[in-house]
């Protein structure tokens, strides 16, 4: 072989000797920025595992807060919904009974309407018969006053006079005129008089009957007025309480079902959560396991930094000894000198 061809391909090695450990210096530049990226990742990730893993903490311990102020509210409404379920219960019967109360005393007005309008009728009609008969006993009054004064008026005219009988005795003789008829009209209008004032008191009570009876008619009207008013009031005031009774169950049922509703929202919520925490588990130990990784790589790397410089040495004396070796042959490749 020529020495020109050797020096060519000593050359040649040479650059390829260049070229091989400018690429591996390049190749290991590359992997130590690799590296270094790497590493930089991996520190923010377990940064931001970190901070994500005490913000899920933070959230769980929220949620198993707020799962239990739902429940403790669950609970009172529940002790809500009971209480307001008899409560409700009440008020309908409380209702019940003021519309029977109310249907009673309305009965009751109304026959108490009906006794007072019999009772005045009754006193319409004993009024009248008391009215004929005192203007009967009044006129039969009239009729003794007139023959009583006609009886006394006769009775004036009698006189009474001493007479001496033949026999020497003494008399005394009435005289005048006869009263017997006056006496008896007297007393036949005294005894019609008597009778029609019997019927005349007879009347009079059963006036006074029938207008304490009609008193009693109108204090009972007013009675069951006041007491139908009473039991009308006690009945809106009872439907009233059944109506607030009522949506106060209504409210404590719609909020039972959004408790209900929150609470299945948290326990969902609490169930990503903790998916959560298991995916940061995951990652915790990827990035474990990444950061041995990256020391070993940093092993590595180190070592491989050692082989290189040491390569480079041995690159150095093969390129020098390429270069003495072509230099010789470039000098023994020279025409020989004659002189």
């Amino acid at each position: 072989m020529s020495p020109v061809l050797l020096i060519y391909q000593f050359g040649e090695l040479k650059h390829q000797l260049e070229q091989s450990q400018y690429f591996l210096n390049e190749f290991l530049q590359g992997a130590d920025d690799l590296h270094n990226l790497t590493v930089e990742h991996a520190e923010r990730a377990a940064s931001d595992l970190a901070a994500n893993e005490m913000r899920v903490e933070s959230w769980v311990t929220v949620l198993s807060a707020l799962k239990g102020d739902v429940k403790e509210q669950r609970q009172k409404n529940n002790e809500n919904k009971t209480r307001l379920a008899a409560l409700k219960e009440e008020s309908a019967e409380n209702t019940r009974v003021g519309a029977k109360l109310v249907s009673f005393w309305a009965d009751q007005l109304s026959t108490a309407k009906q006794w007072e309008s019999r009772a005045r009728a009754a006193v319409n009609v004993v009024r009248v018969q008391y009215q004929e008969a005192r203007v009967s006993a009044d006129k039969a009054r009239a009729e003794h006053a007139s023959a009583l004064s006609s009886l006394r008026s006769l009775q004036e005219q009698v006189s009474h006079v001493e007479v001496t009988q033949p026999d020497g005795t003494k008399r005394v003789e009435r005289r005048g005129p006869c009263t017997a008829a006056a006496q008896r009209a007297e007393s036949a209008a005294k005894s019609s008089m008597n009778k029609f004032v019997a019927i005349e008191n007879k009347a009079l009570a059963a006036l006074k009957q029938a207008e304490a009876e009609l008193k009693k008619a109108v204090y009972q009207v007013e009675g069951s007025r006041a007491a139908l008013a009473n039991s009308e009031h006690v009945r809106e005031v009872a439907y009233q309480q059944q109506e607030r009774s009522n949506r106060s169950y209504r409210f404590f049922l719609d909020e039972s079902r959004n408790l209900d509703g929150v609470a299945e929202g948290i326990d969902a919520i609490e169930i990503k959560y903790k998916k959560m925490q298991s995916q940061c588990s995951v990652l915790s130990q990827k990035l474990a396991l990444l950061h041995q990784r990256n020391d070993s790589n940093f092993i590595e790397l180190r070592n491989a930094n050692t082989s290189l410089e040491e390569l480079e040495t041995v690159n150095y004396q093969l390129k020098r000894s390429l270069k003495s070796k072509s230099d010789l042959l470039a000098a023994f490749d020279q025409p020989l000198r004659t002189e």
